[in-house]
């Protein structure tokens, strides 16, 4: 027999030593282990194990190093390590360990080793020099019954993975292929007597050799034989499909080999050579190199001891052992020429072959030259693509991977071909992500304007939660004027305050109206008439259709009295509408305008001060001449204006208009090519808004572009001034200087007044209970004339009345009784943000052409003043300025409105400038239009 042809490498020295043979380099009684012929000591399970740490020792007849070590799954058996096998390589003393598996789960596996020729080696030293596969058989009840005793969850269990515990798994794996059920330890002990071994001693082969007792060297001596005789043999699986292919003749072999051990001598072991005929040989080894001299080719140079290609020279040496002109270190099979090779079984070697596996792959371009059933490595991880189920490594397993090949990509959201990492538009929706609110949800457009609103998300993103507040928005807006091209920019403060039967007014009586106040505010613009302004707007309360608006005063207004059926926009569908309105032209009788259109354009996705969001988009267009149709006189009626509108609303969840564009002008009626007023580039962009007590974005009514040393609001004015911590005493008097100038005769009265904030409590009035009284009385003219008005408020503060005597008497000269209050605003004292309310009641005293009224109050707080101070002569003390306008008309008691000198309805306005502090009412400017006075208090 020439020895370099011997395919494996073995430590004979290691295996009649007996020290390492479980390749843990200790010997027998440091394991502590117990002879097979004692009992076996009595072990109890833990019943809250249900994890195990396994420690496998890898051995043929030495520890073996860099051998790779896996659980195989039974259920998808190829007996190669799967991308999702736990596998591992073993370190020096031939160990791995594998932590915390479910003990449950053991039963599922086979323990399985590769050994590859010139990268296995014996702990180092002699490298093996051939390719073969090794098994163990694994089963839960294996685990739980030599576990041990253990309180903990998790316990550890050693595992031998060698030649003989394979012998016992291949024939498990016969037993289940011919469906007979075999148990670990009825094959070990069928195994066992098959070598000859006493009755009893199948435990033995699932041990290390060095574990086995002292007092039994026979039998460890003859476990030593079998392994090295497997191997030697070759024996053992050369390649994965052996299992499968050749499991018969693996057993058959082995059979042969452990029947002729029974009478071979201690010193020899047993070889099966390829034309099938058994011989012994001596175990001796002349130059102690860990290979018995009958498989050395160098028995005398310990240095040596293989040439696999017969050149004289030793492959320790030799840097290519097979001959076949490729390098060792790049050589798939170092130890196996390739003329000599035909790894397709072609007729044509290796060599000489383009493609050694006969898979249409040429060899240079096959990651696997050697395997037919694999040619490509993605990830280069040494896991051909066919068996790896993530073959770019990427963490993505290829059946969930839409690019099984890139590691940089796994989806493909619109299967457009492109990766989403590569993808600008991952959904395909014509938006891109980062202008995307939901990039992998593509947009869906639905039919009508209200599935559409329905349809879109809740509000996200960053936001305060705050309490008591009403739904609000805050827009900034910016527009330019149709006739001097000036740019206004501004912010918009729109409050919801009530929902209405029917309008003040008593138009739209038996329709439930949602009212908006909506406030302009120029940043760094000084209060007057028409700054900050006030406004409601009136929509439906279930359709958000639009109804009309007012200014606080009716400078401007309109009712959409009658209108065409609401009807729910379609997509693309231009929806023709008409109404009917009065307005200030046109106060009593509508006039019926034609040419009005809506028509909802879909939905898009836009920036906005909360994220990106998604929105509808619905468009109005209307073209109506104004009509000037005060009465019946039919030459009095004409156009006023051509009014020409185009309007487009970008709205959120439940109609939150996150965008408005509008272009509004008006014509002149006869030129109507004239532009008498209006705007166009009108933008109105949401920059805050509070729903449902979270606010978003910056707040409607404290952030709205106040100056930074302003406070926001009447209350926290008066809190920052010098005299905050003081309080009103009851009864405690101000007095004041009061100079009323008439206007028309430009005659001046001067007077003194007295106020008394808190003149009585807790006192009764006109049926009311619970009012509190405060007190103004004065004379003018040095005493001539003088008069006393009582107050009376409810405990919120609201007036519900007042009457008033004259020069001492006690008949009421006037006064009024409040019969209803209502507010038109939900904010009160806030920074220029206008605080406005509505009452109406009777009027007191004999005024036989006055019986009723109703009263519109603005309150306006703009900011903190120095007033005058007379002592030093300077405007130096702190003070809090209010502006209120009052606007009353009279009613007689017909219900008829009391019509002034030019027939109109008689409206009384009074403007008043009002400073405070802490004590009350610093400074009071007032001025009357119906008696044409102006009017000063000053306090003394």
């Amino acid at each position: 027999m020439n020895k370099s042809q011997v395919a494996l490498a073995i430590s004979t020295v290691l295996i009649l030593s007996g020290c390492g043979g479980g390749g843990d380099g200790t010997s027998a009684d440091q394991k502590g282990a117990v002879p097979v012929d004692q009992p076996t000591p009595e072990v109890t399970t833990p019943t809250t194990v249900s994890k195990v740490n396994l420690q496998v020792a890898v051995s043929d007849t030495a520890a073996l190093q860099n051998a790779t070590v896996w659980l195989e799954k039974k259920n998808q058996r190829n007996n190669q390590p799967d991308a999702d096998e736990l596998r591992a390589v073993t370190d020096q003393d031939g160990r791995v360990t594998f932590d915390s598996v479910p003990v449950t789960e053991l039963d599922n596996y086979v323990l399985m080793a590769e050994v590859i020729a010139g990268k296995t080696s014996h702990q180092g030293r002699n490298a093996v020099h051939g390719n073969y596969l090794m098994s163990a058989p694994l089963t839960a009840s294996l685990v739980t019954t030599k576990a041990g005793k253990s309180t903990a969850n998790t316990t550890s269990h050693p595992i031998k993975l060698n030649p003989l515990t394979t012998l016992i798994e291949l024939h498990l794996l016969e037993a289940q292929q011919e469906g007979i059920a075999l148990t670990i330890d009825a094959v070990a002990e069928k195994v066992a007597l098959s070598l000859g071994l006493a009755e009893g001693s199948g435990a033995a082969l699932l041990t290390s050799y060095a574990e086995v007792s002292e007092a039994n060297e026979e039998l460890t001596q003859k476990l030593r034989q079998a392994a090295s005789s497997l191997v030697y043999s070759n024996a053992l699986a050369g390649s994965a499909d052996d299992f499968v292919a050749k499991l018969s003749l693996l057993i058959s072999n082995a059979e042969k080999i452990t029947a002729a051990l029974q009478s071979a001598a201690g010193d020899e072991i047993v070889l099966l050579e390829a034309t099938g005929n058994l011989r012994t040989i001596s175990t001796l080894d002349s130059d102690n190199d860990g290979v018995m001299d009958e498989l050395d080719a160098f028995p005398n140079d310990d240095t040596e001891w293989f040439d696999t290609d017969g050149d004289g020279i030793g492959n320790n040496a030799d840097d290519d052992d097979d001959n076949d002109g490729t390098s060792d270190t790049v050589d798939p099979y170092p130890m196996k020429p390739k003329d000599v090779v035909d790894t397709d079984g072609d007729g044509i070697s290796d060599k000489n072959d383009s493609d050694d596996d006969n898979d249409t792959v040429p060899d240079e371009k096959d990651a696997f030259p050697l395997d037919a059933t694999e040619s490509a490595d993605a990830d280069g991880d040494g896991i051909g693509d066919n068996r790896d189920t993530d073959d770019d490594n990427d963490g993505v397993s290829d059946h969930e991977d839409a690019f099984p090949l890139d590691s940089s990509e796994q989806l493909d959201t619109d299967q457009d071909g492109i990766g989403n990492h590569a993808d600008k538009d991952d959904d395909n929706d014509g938006y891109e992500d980062e202008q995307d609110n939901a990039p992998l949800q593509a947009l869906k457009t639905p039919k009508t304007l209200s599935a559409c609103v329905a349809s879109l998300p809740a509000l996200d993103g960053e936001h305060l939660s705050v309490s008591d507040r009403p739904n609000s928005r805050l827009y900034q807006v910016s527009r330019k004027m149709a006739t001097s091209g000036d740019i206004q920019n501004y912010t918009q403060s729109e409050i919801d305050v009530d929902v209405w039967t029917g309008l003040p007014t008593g138009q739209l009586a038996d329709r439930d109206i949602k009212v908006t106040q909506i406030a302009g505010y120029t940043p760094g613009a000084e209060f007057d008439d028409y700054h900050p302004t006030f406004e409601h707007e009136y929509t439906d309360a279930y359709t958000g259709e639009y109804l009309g608006n007012r200014e606080t005063f009716r400078d401007w207004w309109s009712v959409n009295v009658d209108s065409s059926p609401y009807v729910d926009p379609e997509l693309g569908k231009v929806t023709p509408r008409w109404i009917k309105r009065l307005d200030k032209h046109a106060p009593d009788t509508p006039i019926r305008h034609e040419n009005l259109t809506t028509e909802y354009l879909g939905k898009e996705i836009i920036e906005t001060a909360i994220g990106l969001r998604e929105v509808c988009v619905v468009q109005q267009s209307a073209e109506m001449m104004l009509m000037n149709n005060q009465d019946d006189l039919e030459d009095n009626h004409y156009p006023v204006a051509k009014v020409v509108e185009q309007r487009k609303q970008f709205l959120d969840i439940d109609n939150l208009a996150q965008r408005v564009e509008v272009s509004y002008l008006e014509y002149d009626p006869v030129a109507t090519d004239s532009i008498s007023w209006g705007y166009t580039d009108y933008t109105k962009a949401l920059v805050g808004a509070i729903v449902d007590n979270h606010l978003f974005g910056r707040d409607p009514v404290t952030e709205r572009g106040s100056p930074a040393d302003q406070p926001v609001s009447l209350e926290q004015c008066l809190a920052g001034l010098p005299d905050s911590g003081y309080t009103v005493s009851p009864n405690e008097e101000i007095t004041y200087l009061v100079n009323r100038f008439d206007l028309q005769d430009l005659s001046s009265r001067l007077g003194l007044f007295t106020m008394i904030p808190l003149a009585g409590e807790n006192g009764s009035w006109r049926g009311h209970e619970g009012l509190n009284q405060s007190v103004i009385h004065g004379h003018f003219d040095q005493g001539t004339y003088s008069f006393k008005e009582v107050y009376y408020n409810n405990a919120a503060g609201e007036m519900v009345g007042f009457e008033a005597t004259e020069n001492a008497g006690d008949t009421i000269a006037w006064g009024q009784y409040v019969e209803e209050i209502k507010p038109w605003s939900a904010v009160a004292g806030a920074y220029f943000l206008p605080e406005v309310s509505y009452s109406r009641g009777l009027l007191l005293g004999d005024h036989p052409e006055r019986h009723r009224f109703e009263q519109v109050t603005s309150t306006v707080f703009t900011g903190r003043v120095l007033e005058w101070n007379k002592v030093t002569e300077s405007y130096s003390i702190p003070a809090c300025e209010v502006n209120r306008r009052r606007e009353v008309t009279f009613y007689q008691k017909d219900g008829q409105p009391v019509l002034d000198y030019y027939g109109e309805p008689l409206i009384e306005i009074t403007d008043e400038r009002d400073t405070y502090d802490n004590h009350g009412l610093i400074y009071r400017s007032r001025q009357h239009s119906y008696t044409s006075y102006h009017e000063t208090w000053d306090r003394g």
